[in-house]
């Protein structure tokens, strides 16, 4: 599960770099843009249902220790805001 703590960072970064090898094609785009935002949204949920379920999750990124290396928590707090940011983004997003 810890994965997904990277997954609201991952995918729109890659919707983005992907993004950028089809700019001359509005619609794919687009398509890659919502599809990102999606993703990220849908795995934002999916992170404060585990959240709620199991507590706090870390995901040590590199496997470094924490005074080295980047350290990416899912407390509840975060598991509140992250979904809500998301959900105005994507709407956001469709509306534009």
């Amino acid at each position: 599960m810890n994965i997904l703590v990277a997954l609201p960072i991952l995918a729109p970064l890659l919707a983005s770099g992907l993004g950028l090898l089809v700019r001359q094609h509005a619609k794919w785009r687009d398509l890659l843009t919502i599809t990102g935002v999606f993703t990220a949204t849908a795995s934002a949920f999916a992170i404060l249902w585990n959240v709620d379920a199991d507590g706090t999750h870390v995901l040590r990124v590199g496997g470094w220790s924490p005074e080295l290396g980047i350290v990416l928590v899912a407390d509840l707090f975060a598991a509140l805001v992250l979904p809500v940011a998301l959900s105005i983004i994507l709407v956001t997003e469709l509306f534009a």
